[in-house]
């Protein structure tokens, strides 16, 4: 047991250092001095009290060496053991229900046993990034500690520890709360000895009774309990965190005048800045920075905020890089250095500060979509392209980054992830459309064009033209796209294809004719114009196809009726006109209609003759 508890007490001083590597060779001594082994399993189970399917659950189990003692031999005396608060929500269950009852069979553990479980959870927390996985980890050897209390020492820290996690959780914050009050509480207590609080002390990380105190102070604070909190602080003389509540309870003056009695007493580079945040004047952030010897990154930070607040863009920039050179460790002031300098046009800083952003927060989208949108600008259009995919990886629903990548994949030819743009647009905002966009993709993919690998995008022909269905089957009043559909199929070399041609092209050309006001605009007048000619010829071209004379006049009849009816409505247009380029324009296009209507006319003869047009 000896050298059970100097490895534990090692291993926290080298975790206090952060030696992980050493703290963790002393906890797997440790562990070896009692006979334990420690692994994490899953097994089936329900956390809802409605829950109808079951959901793995992350266990923590142990297997203890026959050679060493058991805990059978531990007796606990409950009575001053600190109590376990439940939970009381109507669907959360106090803890995981376990489909196979028998997963919740563990031997009984003795309190050192559960002391180097504790002392596994603090190495974790100090060795390993943060991330959810983490988070369940520790709680299901948490949970394990809890099943079976033993000592003071041991039983306090762990309810401490699941506290603090439990915090995060809405429906868990009110229990969290409960479980610190009665932490608090229990060091006034009298029903534990001293002799059962010492037991183990010095083998755990215990905290002292003011950081639990202040740990309850942060949880009202996030409760909204303010007031609450501030007692709490004032009574520790916990004179920052004071000064901070006062600020948020709007009451200024009491913080300043706090903030000027504690200055009075001891000027610290901190007190001048809180004094600073209240008062908003540049004078005081100046002299913590001074008093600091220049080496107070947070009289950096918090003047670059002020000037940020101000759009004092250009001031804020090297008051940001100060603070940075003294702690490189600061996401939001990274984040902040960035805007400032995009605002400013001073790109390579805000590269660099963006890419220090998602350097430390891979998760960090709006970085990740400023860095692209920076890249952009310094015509870096294949960084841009890459920054935004990891941006849309974060944050898969903002339509926003998805059009930004539409509009980038274009500019460097990357038509699959155009294709994947659209659909997702599509997915976020109904009807959404981008004509000129669409068309490049669908010109590229017609003429084959090389995409950013090298590749001909016609391989994504059949992918398109799903696009484009969907499209169509949303939109149907936009001609560009009807145009856009037939030309998929304007050299299609199969029946269905040509028929599918024409038939998209008259739903372009109605769409067109039907539209208001288009013969008041020339270049519509001409876009009309030459759809209209183009189905014509279509129908020709579809007429000489025909095996039966009657299908192939149906067809040139249709073709007809559109053109005389084009022709009625322009010359009922034309006598309107009053500038010189309309009116030439209402003419030639007239001529055209007229010429191309002849033509039809002819065809129809020569097949009510017998002959092939």
């Amino acid at each position: 047991e000896f050298r059970f508890r100097i490895h534990l007490e090692c291993s926290y001083h080298f975790l206090k250092y952060f030696e992980c590597g050493k703290a963790k060779e002393q906890i797997e001594n440790a562990q070896k001095c009692v006979g334990l082994e420690l692994y994490l399993e899953g097994a089936l189970g329900k956390r809802t009290k409605f829950q109808q399917i079951d959901y793995t659950q992350l266990l923590a189990k142990t297997k203890i060496d026959n050679c060493t003692e058991n805990g059978e031999s531990e007796k606990p005396d409950f009575e001053t053991l600190p109590k376990d608060v439940m939970l009381d929500d109507d669907t959360l269950l106090n803890k995981p229900k376990l489909t196979d009852p028998d997963n919740n069979i563990q031997g009984p553990l003795t309190s050192l046993h559960l002391a180097a479980v504790l002392a596994t959870c603090f190495y974790k927390l100090k060795s390993q990034a943060h991330h959810e996985l983490l988070d369940e980890e520790i709680l299901a050897n948490v949970t394990l500690i809890l099943s079976q209390p033993k000592v003071w020492s041991v039983q306090s820290l762990a309810l401490l520890l699941r506290s603090k996690y439990e915090k995060k959780s809405s429906r868990r914050k009110e229990r969290s709360m409960m479980q610190i009050q009665q932490l608090v509480d229990q060091y006034t207590d009298s029903k534990a000895k001293l002799s059962q609080r010492l037991e183990l002390f010095y083998s755990v990380l215990f905290p002292a009774r003011w950081e639990v105190q202040r740990e309850l102070a942060s949880l009202y604070i996030e409760l909204g309990v303010t007031k609450s909190a501030l007692d709490v602080y004032e009574r520790l003389h916990l004179w920052e965190d004071v000064i901070k509540c006062y600020i948020s309870l709007g009451r200024f003056e009491k913080a300043e005048s706090v903030v000027r009695t504690q200055l009075s007493i001891n000027e610290t580079p901190k007190l001048w800045c809180l004094l600073g945040d209240v008062t908003k004047d540049e004078v005081h952030y100046r002299k913590a920075w001074d008093i600091s010897g220049h080496r107070s990154a947070r009289a950096q930070r918090s003047l670059g905020y002020l000037y940020l607040r101000d759009k004092k863009f250009e001031e804020s920039i090297p008051c940001f890089q100060k603070s940075l050179e003294i702690n490189s460790l600061q996401e939001n002031v990274w984040f902040s250095l960035g805007c400032a300098a995009m605002l400013t046009a001073k790109l390579e800083v805000a590269a660099k500060a963006f890419h220090w952003c998602v350097s430390m927060n891979p998760d960090n989208s709006e970085a990740w979509n400023n860095l692209s949108s920076v890249y952009i600008k310094m015509k870096k259009k294949d960084r841009a392209f890459r920054t935004l995919q990891e941006a849309l990886r974060s944050n898969y629903d903002n339509w926003r980054m998805w059009e930004n990548f539409l509009v980038v994949s274009t500019d460097v030819g990357a038509f699959e992830q155009i294709i994947q743009a659209f659909h997702r647009l599509m997915d976020l905002k109904e009807k959404y459309l981008d004509v000129e966009i669409l068309g490049i993709l669908v010109h590229s993919v017609i003429s084959g064009k090389e995409d950013n690998k090298g590749l001909p995008a016609s391989r994504l022909k059949t992918i398109v033209k799903e696009l484009m269905g969907r499209i169509t089957s949303q939109i149907t009043g936009n001609a560009e796209v009807w145009k856009l559909y037939s030309d998929f199929y304007k050299d299609g070399q199969s029946e269905e294809e040509k028929d599918k041609f024409l038939q998209f092209l008259v739903k372009a050309n109605g769409v067109n004719i039907q539209s208001p006001g288009w013969e008041k605009s020339q270049e519509k007048i001409e876009n009309v114009v030459k759809i209209t000619i183009e189905l014509a010829q279509a129908y020709l071209d579809n007429a000489q196809r025909q095996e039966q004379t009657t299908r192939a006049i149906q067809l040139l009849s249709s073709s007809k009726l559109n053109l005389r009816g084009l022709i009625t409505k322009l010359k009922k247009n034309a006598d309107c006109q009053i500038t010189e380029e309309m009116d030439k324009c209402f003419s030639e296009s007239l001529s055209k209609l007229e010429a191309e209507l002849v033509r039809t006319v002819n065809a129809i003869d020569i097949l009510k003759s017998g002959s092939t047009p």
